[in-house]
């Protein structure tokens, strides 16, 4: 189930990121992600416009908002991976946000095979200047028809 992150998440949807930040980025150092999570939490995070997957009681994934339509985060625990539960909740932001824009590491490959799957657009390539890794700044529109996959994925799957 999808629902609106609340306060008691936190620890969770924290261990999710830091985890996911660990196995998604091993091109960049360890202490890069452990020397953020204060700033994550305490200032991002209580900032963004976060969803969570809930199971059983249990956040499973998140996605979080920046500003208006920046995708910040879109984490899914490694024992929740492979299940549809990122397009779950990519479909969720897609259906009520007409554009979303995102920058992507270039190497975490999964994850750029996934936004273009969700219909995302390669707009710039460029240099994180906290990391030094190549990154993508890509965007999706709503009617672009490609994205639209992600809309008939979930109706016929009943996410």
């Amino acid at each position: 189930m999808i629902r609106k992150f609340q306060p008691q998440d936190t620890d969770k949807v924290m261990k999710i990121w830091l985890n996911g930040s660990l196995d998604s980025h091993d091109f960049i150092p360890a202490a890069y992600w452990q020397k953020n999570f204060a700033v994550v939490r305490d200032e991002y995070l209580p900032a963004a416009q976060t969803y969570v997957w809930e199971e059983n009681g249990e956040v499973k994934a998140f996605a979080s908002l920046g500003d208006e339509d920046y995708l910040g985060a879109l984490f899914v625990s490694a024992d929740a991976r492979g299940r549809g539960i990122g397009k779950a909740l990519m479909f969720e932001l897609q259906k009520n946000y007409s554009r979303l824009n995102l920058q992507v590491y270039s190497q975490n490959k999964k994850a750029v095979r996934f936004y273009h799957r969700c219909g995302f657009q390669i707009l710039r390539e460029g240099i994180d200047e906290l990391t030094g890794a190549d990154e993508l700044l890509m965007s999706w529109n709503k009617g672009n028809v490609s994205g639209d996959l992600v809309y008939h994925y979930a109706r016929q799957t009943n996410l």
